[in-house]
């Protein structure tokens, strides 16, 4: 009997692993809903809602995270990096495909009405060109803002303004004229979105 060398056999049990999650897409589901919520609808105001998002959207930020340009905060004992990273394209493309088939849902949460008000102003002239009518279309394919967890965008905002999150250059110049102001009051913009 012929023997596989070590580095084939990694390779083909790496490529039965990636066949095999394409076939348990339901089970994929299930494991992003219990973070991201039923139906990629987060109750959680540290993760996002991802229903609703564009495909090319998710399929880019989970590409980001695989490939090292979006940081992966760890939520307990996992993170996004970790969990995508042995997805295949495939996979990846059907679990976006899934999500973007579903309605986006507006978090209900409290907001401060002054800074949301200015908020607006500081979209208005910064971000308003790529997340239009006030960050709510998914079809802009830069995801969906308003209505989001403002704890979260919150975060995720001011990673990029202190350089700790990479990505986007037009964000990560964007961010550099912006004060932590004017990061606080977007959230409270967006959050106020319901």
């Amino acid at each position: 009997m012929r023997k596989i060398p070590i580095t084939a056999g990694l390779i083909l049990t790496a490529a039965i692993h990636t066949y095999s999650l394409s076939l348990n897409a339901d089970e994929l589901i299930n494991s992003c809903d219990k973070c991201h919520g039923e139906n990629g609808i987060s109750e959680d105001a540290d993760v996002p809602s991802i229903a609703g998002m564009s495909s090319a959207y998710l399929e880019a930020s989970m590409a980001a995270y695989t490939d090292g340009s979006r940081t992966a905060r760890e939520y307990g004992k996992k993170d996004m990096k970790t969990i995508v990273a042995p997805l295949s394209a495939n996979v990846l493309k059907k679990l976006a495909d899934h999500y973007s088939s579903l309605p986006f849902v507006a978090a209900k949460q409290e907001f401060d009405s002054t800074l949301a008000a200015s908020g607006k102003k500081v979209h208005n002239r910064y971000c308003e060109k790529c997340h239009t009518e006030g960050g709510s279309l998914a079809e802009d394919d830069s995801g969906i803002l308003a209505g989001q967890w403002q704890p979260y965008l919150l975060e995720e905002m001011l990673q990029y303004q202190s350089g700790g999150r990479s990505g986007d250059r037009k964000m990560i110049s964007t961010f550099k004229g912006l004060t932590e102001e004017n990061v606080k009051e977007l959230a409270e913009f967006y959050a106020s979105q319901q």
